[in-house]
């Protein structure tokens, strides 16, 4: 089963938030990192940046962080970026699909 969405939980805005914010480092397992293509960002359950993940990042073996993550235009289909979602846990999480998302989104 591919899990290829990792969700960050930022506590800035879209206005306070800087790339380099983005880039790490984060607490998260390498082999869960392994299979991702995508990053949504939510600020307060709403969608603010989606990203395609590129293929580099430095991982620290001793603190588990993964820093300097390589990050480009979100490429896909499914674009979220506005929406609210139903999303409650605190940690860095990835789903399945980018599209499991779409499911979570709250109908206005």
């Amino acid at each position: 089963m591919v899990k290829d969405t990792l969700v960050l939980k930022v506590m800035q805005d879209d206005n306070d938030l800087s790339l380099e914010d983005i880039r790490g480092p984060w607490k998260i397992n390498i082999d869960d990192l392994l299979s991702v293509k995508y990053i949504v960002i939510l600020h307060n359950d709403k969608v603010i940046r989606e990203y395609d993940l590129g293929s580099k990042f430095t991982f620290d073996m001793i603190s588990k962080e993964v820093s300097n993550l390589q990050i480009n235009e979100f490429s896909g289909q499914v674009c979220l970026n506005s929406h609210m979602i139903d999303y409650s846990p605190e940690t860095i999480v990835s789903f399945e699909s980018h599209e499991f998302l779409r499911s979570l989104v709250i109908k206005e």
